[in-house]
């Protein structure tokens, strides 16, 4: 899944940028789609994309891809039908197209 522990060593592989510009960094990438596959339902992972939204200002396409007979959160219904909630705001808030696949 969509799974990031940060780190002091976080953003290294912008050698020679400061932990403040490399937000600024994220913002000049050409990203226009991004999928993601193992997709959990978990808050971390709802708050990683959160912050591609914010950061990725060309990003027109965001395709998250969860197993549909996987034993993660998005089995129980009420967790379910509150991402499908959360993604509707992203769709409505951000000029960014969020789906949700089941495979």
């Amino acid at each position: 899944g969509l799974v990031h522990q940060v780190t002091d060593l976080c953003g290294d592989v912008f050698d020679g940028i400061s932990r403040e510009d490399k937000g600024l960094s994220l913002t000049l990438c050409p990203v226009k789609v991004m999928k993601i596959h193992g997709f959990q339902g978990t808050m971390k992972e709802m708050a990683m994309i959160e912050y591609f939204l914010e950061y990725f200002p060309s990003l027109k396409e965001m395709q998250v891809y969860a197993e549909e007979n996987s034993t993660t959160q998005l089995r129980n219904r009420e967790v379910s039908k509150l991402v499908l909630r959360i993604f509707q705001l992203y769709n409505k808030f951000s000029s960014c197209s969020v789906q949700l696949f089941f495979i």
